[in-house]
């Protein structure tokens, strides 16, 4: 509510939080202190984890992460693409990170800003001739549509391919032998 942009999947604080407020109604001091993993596991050892700024995660992983900066638009948050566009340059993030989002608008908006800025379109399927999208650097797919054609396809045009969800060790050698 106050302009803050923090990092957090969802939109309601309930599932992580247990208060049940949409994450755009709150302001940051009103979500600062609020215990957001001890629903994780077994609780305990994540109790201190709070929902933290964009901006104080930047700072802290520079120079020893890269990040995937996901962009949920919304109504509420006019000026979230342009926000997240201004801390990628602050921190000197613009080699280190991708934009990705489900909502394409998000993608060449960022791309005005910035067109440096690399960008990942988040797909539900991987259908048609997708890979063709301009103002894209990388497609990030569930991975059960992801096969060595469709790797292909994407790298031929010098985009990246991403996969979601992956959670076992096996999964990740297979599709890094795609070329994922």
């Amino acid at each position: 509510a106050d302009g803050e942009i923090v990092v957090i999947h969802d939109d309601s604080l309930y599932r992580t939080t247990g208060v049940n407020r949409k994450i755009y109604n709150a302001t940051y001091d009103e979500i600062k202190d609020l215990d957001a993993g001890s629903w994780f596991m077994d609780g305990e050892e994540y109790a201190a984890c709070r929902i933290p700024k964009l901006e104080d995660v930047m700072a802290y992983t520079k120079g020893k992460i890269r990040l995937n900066i996901e962009i949920k638009l919304s109504k509420h948050e006019p000026n979230l693409v342009r926000e997240v566009a201004r801390l990628i340059e602050k921190y000197d993030y613009i080699s280190e990170c991708y934009v990705t989002s489900m909502n394409y608008d998000a993608l060449t908006e960022i791309k005005g800003y910035n067109p440096d800025i690399k960008t990942g379109y988040i797909l539900q399927v991987a259908y048609g001739k997708f890979y063709e999208i301009e103002d894209v650097d990388a497609f990030s797919i569930n991975m059960a549509y992801i096969d060595k054609s469709v790797v292909d396809e994407i790298h031929s045009r010098g985009k990246q391919v991403f996969a979601w969800t992956v959670n076992d060790e096996e999964t990740a050698r297979k599709l890094t032998a795609m070329g994922v």
